[in-house]
């Protein structure tokens, strides 16, 4: 059964302790049209997949950050995506195809890796919360908006592989890795860290090292 759905939207909404909520819509032949960025009146959205809608809310500083860097920035939709891969993948709270959501910095405040599009580019950003704290309490003062990847649409169309990337989200702790043998031994995440998966390809972890530099690991999955 095909189903359609209205645009899925990038939202700005009112401050709030935790600052991005993904909402999603499940489907195996569902159309999505483009992911736009819009304000919300939600005071207390909270991180999650309710799998009733899709759309992804983001605080007004992180909503600021994205805007005034990447003008018309659009996530990448389900519909983006072959069967195979909305089959397959483990929609959680925190997770779809083209939008991740972890403390990637440590500070106890989300960030977020999305792909999307602008009219010329295709991107992977990642969205670094910078705070202070008052008392016991953390809180986003501001985001800085790292572009991971960069790519022309008309190349991203050429190679469809590369329309194919998708992430996950690796939770902080021990995790196996493959060494330079190919046996696996164990990695510490310090940190959340971020998975991208090329449809067909290799599959990469990248975990915030020092100086706000991401690392990649190869990963054993």
């Amino acid at each position: 059964m095909t189903s359609t759905m209205s645009a899925i939207k990038l939202r700005n909404c009112l401050p709030m302790a935790l600052s991005v909520a993904l909402i999603l819509l499940l489907g195996s032949t569902r159309s999505v049209a483009a992911v736009k960025l819009e304000k919300s009146e939600y005071p207390d959205e909270k991180s999650m997949v309710a799998f009733s809608t899709y759309s992804v809310l983001v605080s007004p500083q992180m909503y600021e950050a994205i805007s005034s860097q990447i003008k018309g920035f659009e996530l990448r939709p389900l519909s983006y995506y072959p069967t195979e891969i909305r089959h397959a993948y483990p929609f959680t709270i925190f997770q779809s195809p083209s939008a991740v959501f972890g403390d990637f910095n440590g500070d106890k405040i989300e960030d977020a890796v999305f792909i999307g599009n602008d009219s010329k580019y295709a991107f992977t950003i990642v969205i670094l919360s910078k705070y202070e704290v008052t008392g016991k309490v953390h809180q986003a003062v501001s985001y800085s908006v790292k572009e991971f990847s960069k790519t022309p649409l008309a190349e991203v169309g050429a190679l469809h592989d590369a329309t194919w990337s998708y992430l996950v989200l690796r939770g902080k702790g021990r995790i196996m890795i493959p060494n330079d043998s190919s046996e696996l031994e164990t990695f510490e995440l310090k940190n959340d860290a971020f998975e991208v998966i090329t449809w067909g390809k290799a599959a990469v972890i990248y975990y915030l090292g020092e100086a706000d530099t991401f690392k990649k690991l190869i990963s054993a999955d």
